[in-house]
């Protein structure tokens, strides 16, 4: 299965879904690759690779999807990269699509880091996956943003039915949550009364152990296994394993 995980707001933790959900998901048995599809090149950053003199990126792929394995960097024993940097770029919104085809066999799940716009390289994160992760930061402005998303997805489907954006399902992850804000409360009770079962029940909490990680080439759970970033993690990729 390949997952995007899309938002046009940048800050509202796509990265650190990315990062985290596929370390936990590797860390339980299954074949996972991540994908960098963000020129910043956040992803590979988190775990301690430099993308910007990378020889290939997914823009390899792009070119070639017949030589996308090249661009596989292994992280763990069951866990691979492919990077990008600021080299990407799409002219056409099934590229990343076809470049994947060629290696998405080998894994149980590709997870797709995508970046914070509304533009083609977006388009190809949602051509590409089976199912799409929208993370919803607890600020009436992520919200807003995550309420235009799904408005987008809903008003493409309805202009291609045939499409291969049309009809995507998606699930929404509470993230950098702080209970004891009213604020926090209100949104995520918005959220679940408007979006319900989409909403996943795990919520990823405000936990200094999950932004420092990163700043050592470590998922959470590597970092501080006993953090509440971790915990949630845990409990997130047990859920996900469920869908």
């Amino acid at each position: 299965m390949v997952i995007g995980i899309v938002s046009q707001k940048g800050g509202v933790g796509k990265t650190t879904l990315a990062q985290n959900l596929g370390a936990e998901l590797s860390g339980a048995g299954q074949r996972v690759l991540l994908v960098d599809f963000d020129p910043k090149g956040n992803l590979a950053i988190g775990w301690g690779v430099d993308p910007s003199s990378a020889q290939h990126t997914i823009c390899t792929g792009l070119s070639d999807p017949t030589k996308t394995a090249e661009a596989i960097v292994r992280l763990r024993p069951k866990l691979d990269l492919i990077l990008a940097n600021e080299t990407l770029h799409v002219a056409e919104p099934n590229l990343l699509r076809n470049a994947l085809e060629t290696v998405r066999q080998d894994y149980d799940l590709v997870l797709i880091d995508g970046p914070p716009s509304l533009d083609l390289l977006t388009d190809n994160v949602v051509v590409a996956s089976d199912h799409l992760l929208i993370p919803l930061q607890a600020h009436p402005f992520s919200y807003r943003a995550v309420d235009q998303f799904i408005s987008r997805l809903a008003r493409r489907g309805n202009r291609a039915a045939k499409s291969k954006t049309a009809k995507k399902s998606f699930s929404i992850i509470l993230m950098m949550i702080d209970q004891r804000n009213a604020l926090t409360r209100a949104i995520e009770h918005s959220a679940r009364e408007r979006y319900g079962p989409s909403v996943f029940k795990t919520k990823i909490p405000l936990n200094v152990a999950i932004a420092e990680a990163p700043l050592r080439g470590l998922p959470v759970g590597e970092y501080e296994r006993m953090s509440k970033g971790a915990k949630a993690f845990r409990a997130l990729a047990k859920e996900f394993k469920k869908m």
